[in-house]
């Protein structure tokens, strides 16, 4: 049992990496969106260049590209 998790009035355990908030970042560019599997139409995309966004701690891919760290996401990883 891991001792520094906090308990909650339930009784419910609450540990230090659970409180962390979950990574955010400002999106550099998008795609044009995925395209629907039985019509073929491109669904729209959510969000767009400069907006500020959430995605879960293990979501998407972290890469370098030209010595800075981007994460690449699905737009369902988008919160």
């Amino acid at each position: 049992v891991d001792e520094t998790a906090e308990k909650t009035s339930g009784g419910i355990m609450i540990s230090d990496k659970a409180k962390e908030p979950p990574p955010t970042g400002v999106v550099q560019t998008v795609g044009p969106g995925a395209l629907h599997p039985e019509s073929g139409t491109v669904l729209p995309i959510d969000c767009k260049a400069g907006d500020n966004v959430m995605w879960g701690r293990y979501a998407g891919a972290n890469v370098k590209y030209q010595r800075e760290s981007h994460t690449l996401l699905k737009d369902r990883d988008v919160q």
